[in-house]
């Protein structure tokens, strides 16, 4: 049992993305979150290989962009284990859909934790990969979710048979509650002294190569364009990822029209991905 619940990571953590897993274990989670098989590194081979590549942890995560993405692992009690990751883990391209990877969920259930510092931490709950329960900015993201009772209900605030809307009664809460609440409902607890500092194992979870489209401008003409009917000329060859611009040739004249259209994909190529080359593991 972790006695510390997760209440207090809103005072001790900062800029970090948190992973809870029931029922599986720590090499388990490492894998679904992209590790290696077999690349789990104990606590003190960790501690060196970040000295070594001349990097350190910030408040238990690794915030530069040197070296891959890391994610450190421990026991959360009651058949839950935890990752802890920089904020910026959930929004590479490699996670989310289409990895091959079994989602963190799959076939069990899990808790996610979001603070980038900027806008207040998110809290999504999912069983076998679906959206259950959510909490952000001081409301449930989830209308009428059952588990937004039972939390109130558990926690003492909604007594049985009250037909208060639980989703207006949880957005008094401050946000050291609704972690105290959903720790205790799900009984999950993060060690605080192994969190932020060196007491865990840990795993880079970036691949090691990438897999690239390649893609190039569609062969002109264009179709024409929406507003007047003029041909469309390419304004800029890319337009976020995957995508190109394209202006009318009247916009001179005040023709607003333009629109983006995707680039067209001719294959993919692999390449290397270079933080690992700035990885020193001990000898």
């Amino acid at each position: 049992m972790i006695d510390e619940g997760i209440a207090w990571i809103g005072r001790g953590l900062e800029h970090f993305y948190l992973t809870f897993v029931h029922g599986v274990g720590i090499e388990e989670l490492a894998v679904r979150l992209g590790a290696e098989q077999g690349s789990l590194m104990d606590a003190v081979t960790l501690e060196r290989t970040l000295r070594l590549s001349g990097e350190s942890l910030s408040q238990g995560v690794l915030l530069d962009e040197r070296l891959p993405g890391l994610a450190r692992f421990g026991d959360a009690g009651n058949g839950w284990v935890f990752a802890v990751e920089s904020c910026e883990a959930p929004f590479r391209p490699d996670r989310g859909s289409g990895t091959g990877r079994p989602h963190p969920s799959a076939g069990t259930r899990s808790l996610h934790i979001l603070d980038t510092g900027m806008d207040p931490p998110w809290l999504d709950h999912l069983v076998d990969g679906r959206h259950v329960w959510g909490y952000a900015e001081g409301v449930p993201t989830v209308p009428a979710s059952p588990f937004t009772r039972e939390l109130l209900t558990r926690g003492g605030l909604l007594p049985a048979g009250d037909d208060t809307d639980p989703d207006e009664l949880a957005g008094l809460l401050e946000l050291d509650e609704v972690y105290h609440l959903v720790g205790g409902l799900l009984g999950v607890g993060l060690p605080a002294e192994a969190a932020l500092n060196d007491g865990l194992p840990g795993a880079f979870t970036e691949p090691r190569t990438f897999t690239r489209p390649v893609e190039r401008l569609p062969d002109p003409p264009h179709p024409p364009c929406g507003e007047c009917g003029a041909p469309m000329a390419v304004r800029a060859e890319r337009w976020g990822p995957g995508a190109f611009r394209l202006e009318c040739t009247r916009s001179a004249d005040g023709c607003p029209g333009a629109r983006v259209e995707p680039l067209l994909r001719t294959g993919t190529r692999t390449e290397p991905n270079p933080r690992y080359d700035n990885v020193r593991r001990p000898g």
